[in-house]
């Protein structure tokens, strides 16, 4: 897959290591991770999570000291994830995607911040897109902007749940025998923890014409997001990481388990959410 001639019309040093790194996980690559499988999630194909430190050393961004003579042979370079986005992510990126479109080269990628450590501390991950001519980005074919539709790498893993163990679960909810207006109150709340007013404004809309074909709706937002708010993970993340989980994964994938789910606001085409029959 790696074609010589493409690595050398690439300038920058990190433009080819990074062509390099598309091309050995461009095939049929598809990163397992027991933590995430746990959670209800398996990566998508061709999406590379790399670990900052695992990045820093196929770069060789870090300090590298001759044990012999004490002298430094090479200095640490790019200390931070603004300079490893800006002097590496976006000027291979860039590069890559260029000669894609020129027809000079079969692989480039899209990026984002992974993990953080703790609320709001040094991002510890990226998250890598590898895109190929056979495997093509779905949507619009160029680089993720602001504004766009944002980048997911977990496809949901289904199992098959027993509808009376979901039912069940519904049931033991503590809001479960009170009356509609108080869990109506009660999830516009939880909600307002997580997103804008104008969203909760948008979902409650959405889910209160749920209630009335389905009294259960509004118990059933909330036992999906209940149940994301105890993943370590989520506890953990930032409150960027939350809004995405919640408006991504609780209401658009998690609630597909009752038959039905929620849009991200910014693709609702004016259209009720679907129940499966």
């Amino acid at each position: 897959m790696l074609d010589i001639g493409t690595a050398m019309m690439l300038r920058s040093k990190y433009s080819q290591k990074m062509y390099e790194l598309c091309c050995q996980f461009g095939g049929d690559y598809r990163y397992i991770g027991g933590t995430e499988k746990a959670e209800g999630n398996i990566y998508k194909k061709r999406v590379l999570p790399v670990k900052i430190e695992l990045f820093r050393r196929i770069f060789y961004l870090d300090e590298v000291i001759d044990q012999r003579t004490k002298q430094i042979i090479n200095k640490a370079l790019y200390n931070s994830f603004r300079e490893i986005r800006q002097n590496i992510l976006d000027t291979a990126q860039r590069e890559l995607y260029d000669l894609y479109e020129n027809g000079f080269c079969n692989v480039w990628f899209d990026y984002q911040e992974g993990e953080r450590k703790g609320r709001g501390g040094k991002v510890t991950s990226i998250l890598l897109y590898i895109y190929t001519k056979e495997n093509p980005k779905h949507g619009e074919a160029r680089p993720w902007k602001k504004g766009d539709e944002p980048l997911c790498p977990f496809e949901l893993h289904h199992e098959h749940k027993d509808n009376s163990i979901i039912q069940m679960r519904v049931k033991q909810n503590p809001w479960y025998n009170t009356t509609s207006e108080a869990q109506e109150y009660a999830l516009q709340t939880l909600l307002d923890h997580y997103l804008q007013q104008n969203e909760v404004f948008f979902y409650m809309n959405k889910i209160r014409l749920e209630a009335r074909k389905c009294p259960d709706s509004y118990i059933q937002v909330m036992q999906v997001i209940q149940e994301k708010e105890r993943q370590p993970k989520f506890q953990n993340g930032t409150d960027a990481y939350k809004h995405n989980a919640i408006v991504n994964y609780a209401l658009k994938e998690n609630l597909k388990e009752f038959g039905w789910s929620l849009e991200p606001m910014q693709k609702e085409q004016n259209r009720p959410s679907k129940r499966n029959p």
